[in-house]
């Protein structure tokens, strides 16, 4: 038997979870028209992604010290963190890349997505699990809720929000557009918060039907 290179598993592996990922997200959400896909943003959209992106690197810094002394942290958050990190790296060589020094939608919505996982996954870990010192929870509280605050302005774009919305948000009957700065202010109420905890365990366990059960 021939087998191929080591490398080229584990590159086919990433390649194999991050489409089982996209699918779940892509079942998820509506998506931009292809005409709109090709728009590239505009200059305020573009300073309001960069200051989301700018604040999410500092999360994701503060993480990978905590997760030096936790190895919780690293297990609960280690997926988001990737995830956000690689949208990031690839949206800046496609800006480089580019012709226009801005992204397109397209590249943004990634960015976007990624980012607000990263911000309700820190978010829930946050909730549940208590770290061994204020200043070690502060140090990862602080960014988050300036990270909410940016996330807001990027989802009261027109044409982003509907998209970054995920559906499940939607079904829970909250049709009122502000129902993500609610969710930002307002601790959960335990049931929601065991609900979220089920959809997370659902979305990272890949056998059950793409992560969508209900």
């Amino acid at each position: 038997h021939l087998h191929p290179p080591q490398a080229f598993e584990s590159t086919l592996k990433s390649w194999e979870d991050k489409q089982k990922g996209e699918s779940y997200r892509a079942a998820a959400r509506p998506r931009l028209s292809s005409q709109q896909s090709m728009e590239y943003l505009t200059e305020e959209e573009s300073s309001i992604l960069q200051q989301v992106s700018r604040v999410a690197e500092t999360l994701i810094a503060r993480i990978h010290e905590a997760a030096k002394a936790h190895k919780a942290v690293e297990q609960e958050l280690a997926h988001a963190v990737n995830t956000s990190s690689l949208a990031l790296s690839e949206a800046l060589s496609n800006k480089a890349a580019g012709t226009s020094e801005f992204l397109s939608r397209n590249a943004a919505v990634e960015v976007v997505l990624s980012i607000k996982e990263l911000y309700s996954e820190t978010r829930t870990f946050l909730e549940g699990k208590a770290l061994d010192s204020p200043q070690e929870e502060e140090a990862l509280h602080g960014p988050l809720s300036v990270l909410g605050q940016e996330l807001q302005r990027l989802l009261d774009i027109h044409w982003l929000g509907p998209i970054a919305h995920p559906v499940e948000e939607e079904s829970a009957g909250s049709t009122n557009k502000g129902s993500f700065k609610l969710r930002l202010n307002i601790p959960k109420p335990k049931k929601d918060k065991d609900k979220v905890q089920k959809q997370k365990a659902n979305s990272i366990l890949p056998g059950k039907a793409g992560g969508i059960a209900e």
